[in-house]
């Protein structure tokens, strides 16, 4: 039969609930192991013996086992209960600690009276070798100290995060079964001379020890690392004698990866183009890249690049993307009709390098810049000098920013008379189209025709249209009679503000009133 040996200590065991009892028909045959196998007299030796697996999962009860060294019986305990496999099957086991006083082969052999359900048992034969050992015990025994964990390291990693260095203590030949040779222990490190701290020495194998010691944002450069190993007096016989371990853990800048991006890299008809960067940042595990999560941000600057032409320079943003591994950085660029080569580069940091992307074409297909402008304006002088005249010019196409000039600018003060006004439209790339229209600016003679227009029918016997004529005509004398015409509207003013509210509608003469006063400012009366 195929011997289990598990990883406990004496006396302990999984405890199993006790089942109803049956007919004693389960066999009883004990199994005999030991560890270790192998002996130094007056080393405590473990010795096992268990019942075969139970299917049904019943466990052994009761007892008790007595444990034969060459037939002279050595000790006895009961079973305490059972193990449980994931399969649900069941076996039990009984143990006692023994020390041979004697070197040689000793054949060990067990039994038992059995209980309410496995039927009474003996065992195989198993044989114990004992050696004789060292005149003198306990022993001593020099371990290896190691340390696992330096050498270069990549400095985002472990800067900003946590990385571990392992110290590991190795005893070669000392009880190499069920971690019972592990050295026990602490062991202390050192960086640069200045104590990391002091960790107990845990088991990681039959002979062999570790602790682990967390280290984060260790500064550029090569760092001396140093483990002492304490030593441990009197464990299982043996003395472990202190050991030491030096070595370097080296940090170096952290890797970079940008990647370049921008909103459309097929035609764009607007000129301005969003151009983005991400920037990834990689460590060294176990001497391979890895990408990992910096909790420190990335520093420095981004530039964007037409061949070999920087186009724009940003400082890196805190922004993280997804899953806030990745740092990115937007700006928006206005270029020109054409084709790009476009590439970002990453200026680097106090611990992380630079790094340059790949290059991406762009196409940037020009929109017609177009200049809109009003039709013809006509206005009234407000004064001998004429009107402040005011207007609205728009583009659209062209590249980035674009500007617009006209002379006279809007808000001019134009002349009586017809002025051009010229127009002109530049893009950020240089590109021009050009306007024009005209605003007139009417007169006195101009505003006199129009008022007569206005009086025509209106008042008793025509004598408003006739002061208006009057003065139209002194104004069209030549030379113009000024001073005549300011006469005829200031008596037209007269007429109609008596006959306000009565032959004439109080609105419409002051509608009157209003054109009159104007050609009287125009002709500064």
């Amino acid at each position: 039969m195929k011997k289990r040996v598990l990883p406990l200590l004496v006396g302990v065991f999984v405890a199993i609930p006790t089942l109803a009892a049956r007919a004693a028909t389960l066999d009883g045959t004990l199994t005999v192991y030991s560890l270790p196998i192998s002996s130094y007299v007056g080393e405590v030796v473990t010795l096992w013996a268990q019942t075969p697996t139970d299917p049904s999962g019943t466990p052994a009860a009761g007892g008790p086992v007595s444990f034969f060294d060459n037939g002279s019986q050595i000790g006895s305990h009961f079973f305490s209960g059972g193990v449980r496999l994931g399969t649900g099957q069941v076996f039990s086991d009984s143990a006692i600690n023994y020390a041979f006083t004697t070197p040689g082969a000793h054949t060990i052999t067990a039994s038992w009276p059995g209980d309410a359900n496995y039927m009474a048992g003996g065992s195989n034969s198993y044989t114990q070798t004992v050696l004789s050992g060292p005149a003198a015990c306990p022993c001593t025994n020099n371990p290896t100290t190691t340390i696992v964990g330096i050498g270069e390291w990549d400095g985002g990693y472990p800067y900003g995060n946590t990385d571990a260095v392992n110290v590991v203590v190795i005893a070669p030949g000392v009880f190499p079964v069920l971690f019972l040779g592990s050295p026990p222990g602490t062991a202390t490190l050192l960086i640069d001379g200045q104590t990391i701290g002091t960790g107990i020495m845990l088991a990681a194998g039959p002979d062999e020890s570790s602790t682990y010691f967390s280290l984060s944002q260790l500064a550029i450069g090569a760092h001396g690392v140093v483990a002492n190993y304490g030593g441990y007096a009197s464990y299982q016989n043996y003395t472990f004698s202190p050991g030491s371990a030096s070595g370097t853990y080296t940090i170096i800048k952290g890797s970079t990866l940008i990647t370049l991006h921008a909103s459309a890299l097929t035609n764009s008809t607007t000129g301005n183009v969003s151009l983005g960067a991400d920037i990834h940042t990689y460590g060294l595990l176990n001497g391979s890249p890895v990408q990992y999560c910096s909790s420190t941000p990335v520093t420095g600057t981004v530039t964007f690049w037409n061949a070999a032409v920087p186009i724009a320079t940003v400082p890196v943003s805190t922004t993280f993307g997804a899953g806030g591994c990745v740092q990115t950085q937007n700006t928006i660029i206005t270029l020109p009709s054409g084709t790009y080569s476009l590439k970002a580069t990453y200026s680097g940091d106090s611990f992380f390098n630079g790094s340059e992307s790949t290059a991406q074409t762009l196409s940037v297909v020009a929109a017609p810049l177009t200049l809109q402008v009003p039709n013809a304006i006509s206005v009234n002088a407000s004064g001998p000098g004429g009107a402040v005249v005011t207007y609205i010019v728009n583009s659209t196409g062209g590249f980035g920013q674009v500007t617009i000039q006209c002379v006279p600018a809007s808000g001019s003060l134009f002349p009586i008379g017809i002025t051009q006004v010229n127009c002109t439209a530049t893009d950020q790339a240089g590109s021009q189209v050009h306007q024009s229209f005209n605003v007139t600016v009417v007169g006195a003679p101009g505003q006199a025709a129009n008022l007569l227009g206005a009086v025509i029918g209106i008042g008793p016997d025509g004598s408003l249209a006739a002061k208006v004529s009057a003065a139209i005509q002194s104004l069209s004398a030549a030379p113009p009679s000024v001073a005549s015409a300011c006469g005829q509207l200031g008596a037209f003013v007269n007429e109609v503000q008596a006959q306000s509210g009565k032959s004439i509608p109080t609105a419409t003469a002051q509608s009157l009133i209003t054109q009159a006063l104007q050609i009287q400012a125009v002709l500064s009366c």
